[in-house]
């Protein structure tokens, strides 16, 4: 950080690839040093135009893990429609993750990745599917063909491969939010439940939706 700060000439000529790297780095260890977070928006508004698919995701991940504000997601979104025929299903996830993350408002974002994320909802990850369900109902926002190709997506993994807790949950919590109920979802809580009977890692709303009974005081 110290040598980045030292010299700001050598730092205005880093490029976009290194700038999410660094943004990257500095969100995991969080150096929330003023002068340098100051930098880093400035050059991300500068150098967003010239991020490639990848760089723009590591850079909204980082963004909101750094708490930047209104004017640096809207640098990142004005690039996200040139990037939307190669973002992957997880780079999709990545994004509204980061925008609900920074609690960011921004119906186009998410009117926007709607589509690419139902079309590639078949292929994605139980963390990405979570992430995404999350997303969305972060914002009140339960799109039916979106959610129905994350769910069926969900409901196959359950029945064929490990999920974890830590996903299930976040499934539960963001159905909770948005008032959908799921047979699938809810057969899978059940079993959870019958570990972790006192609800704590699940919503009121979760609890409703999913007519789950609170252990006797």
């Amino acid at each position: 950080v110290e040598e980045l700060l030292a010299d700001d000439r050598r730092f205005q000529k880093i490029s976009a690839r290194q700038l999410a790297m660094v943004m990257n780095a500095v969100a995991r260890l969080q150096v929330l040093n003023p002068k340098l977070l100051e930098q880093l928006k400035g050059q991300l508004r500068m150098q967003a135009r010239h991020m490639d698919a990848q760089g723009l995701c590591i850079s909204a991940n980082a963004a909101a893990k750094l708490a930047f504000g209104a004017d640096s997601f809207q640098a990142l979104f004005t690039q996200i429609p040139r990037h939307l025929p190669k973002l992957s299903g997880r780079q999709l996830a990545m994004l509204a993750h980061a925008w609900a993350k920074a609690h960011v408002h921004n119906d186009d974002l998410f009117a926007l990745l709607e589509s690419p994320l139902a079309q590639r909802a078949p292929g994605m990850a139980p963390h990405e599917v979570a992430t995404t369900l999350y997303a969305y109902s972060h914002f009140h926002k339960s799109p039916p063909e979106l959610r129905e190709k994350l769910l069926g997506r969900f409901n196959h993994l359950l029945e064929t491969q490990v999920v974890s807790e830590a996903d299930l949950l976040m499934v539960v919590n963001a159905l909770g939010k948005v008032g959908h109920y799921d047979e699938v979802v809810a057969a899978r809580l059940e079993k959870y439940v019958q570990k972790e009977p006192s609800l704590r890692n699940l919503s009121p709303q979760a609890i409703a939706t999913f007519q789950m009974k609170a252990p006797d005081a």
